[in-house]
């Protein structure tokens, strides 16, 4: 591809918004990374290339999101935070401060993660689910408290 383009890959599933990704970083694309305006962030927050986060979130401070993080309507991430590449919260999720979201996490509308907790890669929290321990990579947790259900292949 000889034009340079402004490409934003805002397909919520992080396996393929990564395919996608992949296909596209040896072309002269660039990745911006696009906030709502009414978006509420401190100074303190980094933002890597081709984020995306929606209108009503809030982003408070020392807090890294990695590239390609989706952040959907109405989310709060707290203090001291990190979101790995590839990751998504979906509408209305609520991560506690000091906790780190390795790569390619999906997290479910309306879902919660306390404070200080890791959640592994690959891993999916249902809707409505409430993180009250570290989440082990390549599973699905469900529930109050959330309680791992299934282990998926390493992808």
């Amino acid at each position: 591809m000889k034009k340079e383009l402004n490409v934003a890959i805002a397909i919520a599933e992080p396996l393929i918004r990564r395919k996608i990704y992949n296909k596209l970083k040896y072309t002269k694309n660039i990745f911006p990374t696009l906030i709502h305006p009414n978006v509420i962030y401190s100074d303190s927050v980094t933002f890597g290339q081709g984020v995306i986060i929606s209108a009503g979130s809030i982003v408070t401070v020392d807090i890294t999101i990695d590239d390609f993080v989706i952040i959907d309507r109405g989310c709060n991430v707290g203090h001291d935070t990190k979101v790995d590449e590839f990751s998504t919260l979906l509408p209305s999720t609520t991560v506690s401060g000091n906790v780190h979201i390795q790569k390619s996490l999906l997290m479910g509308t309306g879902s919660i993660i306390i404070q200080g907790l890791t959640i592994g890669e690959n891993s999916i929290i249902g809707a409505g689910a409430v993180v009250t321990t570290d989440v082990p990579k390549n599973c699905t947790a469900v529930g109050v408290p959330a309680k791992p259900i299934k282990y998926h292949e390493n992808i």
